[in-house]
């Protein structure tokens, strides 16, 4: 019954030094490309030897702004300006040295040491570090973001179709349709996108500005009788033959009764 407890012990100690500091893991493929787990209250043990260049490769968008530690020129420690990497290249036997490196995110404790052949030990050509929190919290924003666009799939009715088209066929549209919340105006592939305006009564058009453009597609927020397309003097009218000015709409001014639009700033 103490064999598999002793087996997991003797594993523990191997993965660890005897200080406790963490010893980064050996890539598949060589073992002197390391990875090491990010932790705030950790240190991180980093072999190298005379000569060896190491590299330490931080997160994409960190930025070093400070950097010391014990005998920062003997180990050969540099970095360049804004950089999210930092380089050790001792030019002799040296005794074991810290390093803390401070970037505009995170901080880091590091212990150097020269890698002993006796102990079985090599030097890291480069150390990379992961980051379980930033990729958990990743997830988790993409995880919502699917889940929002599941919902509002969900309550996007069949759609509207029924639209007509008059004047300019070099404007016009080919495909319209709306969803109950947007109105939505295919175009040929690589066309200019007129200018839309929204028809009144009285006759005299308002631009709409709050349009968005995906690919050849245009998303027009809100359903109208009527749009007026216009590219100099060419002109093209999108008629909704479905048109109801009192159709209902969702409280939460979405397709879906479970997702609510927020404007940004709104309320400020």
């Amino acid at each position: 019954m103490k064999k598999p407890i002793m087996t997991a012990v003797v594993a523990l100690a191997l993965a660890t030094n005897a200080s406790g500091a963490q010893l980064p893991e050996a890539g598949n493929k060589d073992a002197r490309i390391r990875f090491a787990t990010y932790d705030p209250y950790d240190v991180v043990t980093i072999h190298t030897r005379v000569g060896l260049l190491t590299q330490i490769v931080l997160d994409q968008d960190e930025e070093i702004v400070d950097m010391t530690g014990g005998d920062v020129e003997g180990w050969g420690v540099a970095t360049k300006q804004a950089r999210n990497g930092v380089f050790l290249k001792p030019a002799a036997e040296l005794a074991d040295a810290n390093l803390h490196v401070v970037t505009n995110k995170r901080s880091y404790s590091f212990d150097l040491k020269m890698a002993r052949k006796s102990k079985g030990e090599i030097g890291f050509m480069t150390v990379y570090f992961r980051y379980p929190e930033a990729e958990r919290a990743k997830e988790a924003v993409a995880s919502e973001s699917e889940q929002v666009r599941r919902l509002l799939d969900a309550g996007v009715p069949a759609g509207n179709r029924r639209y007509t088209v008059q004047g300019s066929s070099e404007l016009a549209p080919i495909e319209a349709w709306d969803d109950g919340r947007t109105t939505f105006l295919r175009f040929r592939a690589r066309s200019t996108i007129p200018a839309i305006y929204e028809a009144s009564e009285e006759g005299n058009p308002a631009r709409i500005e709050n349009i968005n453009v995906e690919d050849d597609v245009v998303q027009v927020q809100g359903i109208r009788r009527k749009l007026v397309l216009q590219s100099g003097k060419r002109v093209a009218c999108v008629f909704n033959e479905s048109f109801d000015p009192d159709a209902a709409r969702p409280a939460t001014n979405t397709a879906s009764p479970q997702v609510k639009r927020t404007l940004k700033g709104a309320g400020k």
